[in-house]
């Protein structure tokens, strides 16, 4: 099949005498090259490049960036071909996209100045490159394989963060190109192969405690497997650092896959003061649970909420494990606590309601929801997930009537 490429955007003007001769000369080159396979487009002094952005402070930019860069000073061409590229649109619609899973991708060229302008100016995020040592056939073939991929009929994917993103997609092209399916099996640069899939994002979000929390609390049982050497090239650092280690054959002799690496600009701005999450949490878990003790009408209006929260919680995690197409929701374990029937009692409390039954619902979700507390300390979750359900527990039991001494007032659902 015979394609073609626009090369009118990225050349440059000419000046002199012989413009009217350039221009005859570029329109008999421009016109052959366009008959050409998009195998044949690049000169020999072409250069394919990966471009690794740090992270930004967009919850979007967390994990970081990745695209590739085709630069060749013979035609004026420097593009990067970018599969990160979203239409964020009607933000309701946009998150309920993402909720359920169908979130569209595409792969978009750019300038590189303009693509970098972005990280460089506007968000002050490191840029490095990495020039690839790819042969000539390589290189064309690299070229053609993306621009295919840019044409309006391929460009959209459905992006999956751990399985299918900008990451993942320049490692398939390579991989599509290069013919050799174990070029990325290098051992992980910080010499930990058995980090899940959940402690290498955690990296990423810790400095976002509250992010950090939902996404783990929302985050299911495969994220808790390690991925493969080349699974793990769903993080553009990965990526970055597995082609820093990887060689390539060249008749008989390895070559290292890059023959340059430079920081195109950083490093990125420092980052800020982070926040004692965990030791706060803990403070306020444990002045909550000797104000428990001490009844007070305003635990009735605390619990209602505490109730319908929980409760909203559980049926989000039932949305994104039963509904939703994220394979990485479910199964969940933080249903164990997370009850979507909690909101019955949230209406019961507000109305009054009062049944002898339940004081054992309480009982028993007090007793499930402190061994969910114990379990957290044991799993790879954030620290200030067990002293939030420690509290919870504790609410749990008060509401029983398990803590509260009898006073007289039953400040909630007495037995």
């Amino acid at each position: 099949m015979v394609t073609t490429v626009n090369f009118a955007p990225y050349y440059r003007k000419r000046s002199g005498s012989f413009r009217g001769l350039w221009r005859c000369l570029a329109l008999v080159a421009l016109g052959w090259t366009l008959c050409q396979p998009v195998s044949a487009q690049l000169s020999d002094s072409a250069q394919v490049s990966l471009i690794t952005i740090a992270p930004g402070k967009a919850v979007y930019s967390l994990w970081g960036h990745s695209a590739v860069r085709v630069f060749d000073p013979i035609y004026d061409l420097d593009v990067v071909f970018n599969y990160g590229t979203f239409d964020f649109g009607n933000t309701l619609l946009f998150l309920a996209r993402f909720a359920y899973g169908r979130l569209d991708y595409m792969l978009t060229t750019q300038s590189y100045p303009a693509f970098i302008d972005e990280a460089w100016y506007a968000e002050n995020r490191q840029v490095v490159e990495q020039v690839l040592d790819l042969t000539e056939s390589e290189r064309d073939s690299l070229f053609s394989y993306l621009y295919r991929n840019a044409s309006p009929e391929n460009r959209v994917y459905r992006y999956d963060y751990f399985y299918d993103n900008c990451s993942t997609r320049i490692r398939d092209a390579l991989e599509t190109v290069l013919g050799d399916s174990t070029l990325f099996n290098v051992p992980p640069s910080d010499g930990s192969p058995g980090l899940s899939y959940r402690k290498l994002v955690q990296h990423f979000t810790q400095s976002t405690p509250i992010l950090d929390l939902l996404l783990n609390i929302a985050l299911g049982l495969p994220t808790d497997a390690a991925p493969t050497a080349r699974g793990r090239l769903f993080l553009p650092d990965e990526l970055m650092r597995a082609l820093d280690q990887t060689t390539i054959d060249r008749k008989g002799n390895r070559k290292d896959l890059v023959s340059v690496k430079r920081v195109v600009y950083g490093p990125g701005a420092p980052a800020g003061a982070s926040i004692p999450v965990v030791p706060i949490a803990w403070l306020v878990c444990g002045l909550g649970v000797v104000l428990a003790m001490r009844p007070h009408r305003l635990w009735h209006y605390v619990d209602a909420v505490l109730l319908t929260v929980v409760s909203i919680a559980g049926l989000l995690l039932i949305f994104l494990w039963f509904v939703s197409l994220h394979d990485a929701a479910g199964p969940n374990l933080q249903l164990a606590w997370a009850w979507p029937t909690h909101a019955y009692f949230a209406w019961a409390i507000m109305h009054g309601i009062r049944r002898a039954w339940h004081r054992h619902y309480f009982l028993l979700a007090a007793a499930i929801t402190l061994t969910a507390a114990v379990s957290a300390f044991l799993l790879p979750l954030p620290g200030s997930l067990p002293p939030i359900l420690l509290f919870i527990s504790v609410r749990w039991a008060a509401c029983a009537g398990f803590l509260v001494p009898r006073t007289g007032f039953e400040p909630v659902l007495p037995a």
